[in-house]
């Protein structure tokens, strides 16, 4: 009897906590969604034995390629795949590792959308038209809504785990469940896209963050997890600040109102444009691909920056020599 009763009862609850899925405003046809509860129950009894099939399969392969496995568990935004997938690659190329893109095999796509299908539309959004894999020589990453599978060789593992797990700190994604967890990850980004108003004084920006995790409770495991990315925010924040504190310094020492005050400014300028460069992904990117020891990257950095300023410097000191040449002869010819 307690079977049966399970049998019937347990369907019903899991349908009903399918509208948790969706917005509270969205909410209706309750008794819809205890009734969607028995065909998903059937659909998630099949899931698992073929989900467990596949994770012994998946093992068997790495194991015979001599790869390792690992997790980077998160929940991307609604609407926001495509973006952190992309955030995801960059990450991973400017790690030192090459990956291309491609759509994930059936086997992996298909059990998420068939269980989205049948959980009804508030499931349905949790998950992507397409599911990427970003596959690379001894190496395949598996972005997951809610989880990143990373199989490789463990030296490359190691390494994709590291640049991923550091770049989702800033990506259109949350590392934490609660919504007061979610909350603190929100400011924290917005801070790191949006820094100039926290440069000022940065403590005071991040103290009532801190008075937050002060209270907030949650599992140690979930707070080191949200602890990590508002360390590694200050870390971008305060180092930027060095930067331009650096360059002001350096206008100070030259003196724009010297008279190679023109020079001063362009070197000012070029110092700057010199640290934005060397933190734009881009550039980062491009320089990554060549094939040469980072000293000599750093030297095509350096060139690319510098070269043009010191020309531009050189133009402006000959023709403002010229002019003072030329105004000098017409004060001596009246």
């Amino acid at each position: 009897m307690a079977i049966l009763i399970g049998a019937l009862v347990a369907p019903a609850v899991i349908g009903a906590m399918t509208l948790t899925l969706s917005p509270v405003a969205s909410r209706r046809g309750i008794p819809a969604a205890i009734a969607r509860g028995y065909p998903l129950t059937v659909v998630q009894a099949v899931l698992l034995v073929f989900l467990a099939l596949l994770a012994i399969w998946r093992k068997g392969h790495s194991l015979v390629r001599r790869w390792t496995d690992a997790h980077v568990p998160f929940i991307v935004k609604p609407g926001a795949y495509d973006q952190v997938a992309e955030d995801l690659r960059r990450a991973v190329e400017q790690a030192g590792i090459a990956v291309t893109p491609r759509e994930a095999s059936a086997a992996m796509s298909k059990p998420a959308r068939w269980l989205a299908a049948v959980a009804g539309r508030g499931a349905g959004a949790l998950v992507p038209d397409r599911m990427i894999e970003l596959h690379g020589a001894g190496i395949e990453i598996l972005i997951y809504p809610m989880d990143l599978l990373i199989s490789g060789k463990p030296d490359l593992v190691m390494r994709a785990r590291a640049a991923t797990a550091s770049r989702l700190t800033t990506a259109a994604a949350h590392l934490t469940v609660s919504a007061e967890a979610q909350a603190i990850e929100d400011r924290l980004t917005e801070m790191a896209h949006h820094p100039d108003g926290v440069l000022a004084d940065t403590g005071a920006a991040f103290a009532p963050i801190d008075e937050q995790l002060a209270t907030l409770r949650i599992p140690y495991e979930k707070w080191e997890v949200l602890y990590r990315p508002r360390l590694q925010v200050e870390r971008d924040i305060r180092a930027r600040a060095m930067a331009e504190g650096a360059t002001s310094k350096m206008a100070g020492a030259i003196g724009l109102d010297s008279p190679v005050g023109d020079l001063g400014r362009l070197l000012v300028g070029g110092a700057a444009a010199a640290v934005n460069a060397a933190a734009d992904e881009r550039t980062l990117t491009a320089v990554g691909t060549i094939p040469a020891p980072w000293p000599w990257r750093a030297l095509v950095i350096t060139g690319v920056t510098v070269v043009p300023i010191v020309a531009g410097a050189a133009r402006r000191l000959i023709r403002r020599s010229r002019m003072e040449a030329a105004g000098a002869e017409r004060q001596q010819a009246s």
